[in-house]
Parts: C-alpha cells; sequence; structure tokens
C-alpha cells in the first residue's frame, strides 16, 4: 500500500477514534499496534477535586496500555481534531510539529534560548529520525488543506480527507441521507404553503380552462 494511503489511513482512523476507551484500545492493538508502541512512557498533568471542591493537580507516568491510549492517545486525537479544523494550512503545519513534540517528545532543549522557561524542556534531549507514527503522521501536512469534515450531522465517523476541495460529505451514503434530511425539513417547514399555493393554482387552471372553453362554444 502506497505511503501517502497509510497515512490517511491512520490520520483517519485516529482522528475517528471512539469516546469508549475499551471500544478504542481494542481496535488500536488490532490494526495499529505500532502506536502505542512508539509513543514513548511520560509523565502526564491529573488532577483531583476533593468533597470541599478544591482541586488538586499533580503528574503521574503512563507506562501501561491502557494508561497511554486514555491520557495520551485520545488526548492526540483531540490534538487532530483541532487542525483539522485549523482555518489553514500554516496553522496546521505547526500543530503537526508540535505533535511531535508534545507526545512522542521530539526535540533538543539545548538548541533552543527561549524567553520563557518550561519546566518539561528537559524531556527534549534529542532529535532522533521519526518513529513510524511520527511519518504517517507529518504527512498530514499535505493532506492538510484536503481535511475535511462531512457535512452529514449524523456521521458516525465526521473527519475526512476529501478526493475534491468542494467535496462536503465523506460519503455517497451521508449525501443522500443529507439531501433526504434536507427535503423532510423543507417539506415540514414549507410543505403546508406549499400544498394551499399548488391547490389554488390548479383551481385557477381549471377555471381558466373552462372559460375558455365557453368562450370557444360562445363563438
Amino acid at each position: 500500500m502506497p505511503f501517502r494511503i497509510r497515512a490517511q489511513k491512520l490520520l483517519v482512523n485516529l482522528v475517528n477514534l471512539p469516546d469508549n476507551e475499551r471500544e478504542g484500545l481494542e481496535w488500536l492493538r488490532a490494526n495499529c499496534p505500532f502506536v502505542l508502541e512508539d509513543l514513548p512512557s511520560q509523565r502526564v498533568d491529573m488532577e483531583t477535586q476533593f468533597d470541599d471542591g478544591e482541586v488538586f493537580g499533580y503528574t503521574q507516568p503512563v507506562n501501561s496500555d491502557e494508561s497511554k491510549y486514555k491520557y495520551l492517545v485520545l488526548r492526540l486525537r483531540e490534538s487532530l481534531r483541532a487542525l483539522w479544523k485549523a482555518p489553514d494550512k500554516e496553522t496546521k503545519r505547526w500543530g503537526i510539529f508540535r505533535i511531535s513534540q508534545v507526545f512522542f517528545l521530539q526535540g533538543d532543549n539545548a538548541l533552543i534560548r527561549a524567553p520563557l522557561s518550561n519546566e518539561w524542556d528537559f524531556l527534549l534531549t534529542s532529535v532522533r529520525p521519526p518513529s513510524r507514527t511520527e511519518r504517517l503522521l507529518l504527512r498530514f501536512i499535505d493532506l492538510a488543506d484536503y481535511a475535511r469534515c462531512c457535512g452529514a450531522s449524523d456521521c458516525a465517523a465526521p473527519f475526512f480527507i476529501a478526493s475534491r476541495r468542494n467535496q462536503k460529505y465523506c460519503s455517497l451514503k451521508c449525501s443522500r441521507e443529507s439531501q433526504r434530511e434536507f427535503k423532510r425539513e423543507w417539506w415540514a417547514k414549507n410543505g403546508k404553503a406549499w400544498r394551499s399555493g399548488g391547490r389554488t393554482k390548479t383551481k385557477a387552471k381549471q377555471q381558466s380552462g373552462r372559460c375558455d372553453q365557453t368562450e370557444e362554444t360562445t363563438a
């Protein structure tokens, strides 16, 4: 399978992962287990709210597939969804490199002299050859102009890569369903007036026909 097609499939599947953690993890293990392998173990932000309403923030390491899926993969999914809706290609380009830094710890803090310190920059220790997942995700830069959200309100997987710039629906099925829904809504809103107007026009036409027949008889 061509690399572009593999990248497109991974991107679309990741951005459309379900909210159900067990279902999503099972799918990832069965279809793209390398994603879990490529995500490095790291600490993530957590918080706990006590009975009195006070919120306590802390960090916790994620090592298992379950914790990686919950705290890394689902956050990666949300990041991709935000990029999918970003207004221009440059924003998407910046976002995908940021994903490489934040989720895959790609970077070397020794190369940057930032005006503001970031306490987690110490995690960025080297620039490594990108992992398989990173290479596939970076392909989003070339596909960014065709990233779309399906126009069907009830689409189960609304994020897709269009085959043409003016494509509004992810599939023919969604296109047909949307057209039917539009017709139902239009009929519910305008059907009564349309039927009433149709009867009036029909009645006027019938009366006009009778007048024509009368004129012909008189002549």
